[in-house]
């Protein structure tokens, strides 16, 4: 059996388009992401102005969680120790920490 061997010329080719696809590949998720927290965000917002403060919080934690690209979410760790400290009670708060991720 012959053996097969890259030039290269051959391997850099390779190589470079292993990077491309790796570069595609992670402003594709970034764009997901960058998306679903903005969905998010909106949802969590409607819930607030229907009234319902902890419910916002809820729905985002939840919301958040349900993809992969966020739910590890920086967002997401601070929630119960802001809520323990009492800086999430307000409309007006629960609104500004939301609107304040990215």
């Amino acid at each position: 059996m012959k053996e097969f061997r890259l030039t290269k010329a051959q391997k850099a080719k390779l190589n470079n388009t292993k990077e491309r696809g790796a570069e595609q590949l992670v402003e594709e998720t970034d764009r997901k992401r960058q998306a679903h927290i903005k969905w998010c965000k909106e949802k969590a917002i409607e819930t607030i102005k229907a009234g319902d403060v902890r419910g916002a919080l809820i729905s985002f934690q939840h919301n958040m969680k349900a993809k992969l690209e966020t739910h590890v979410h920086p967002a997401l760790f601070l929630i119960p120790q802001l809520s323990h400290e009492n800086k999430l009670r307000t409309a007006q708060q629960v609104q500004e920490f939301i609107e304040g991720f990215h």
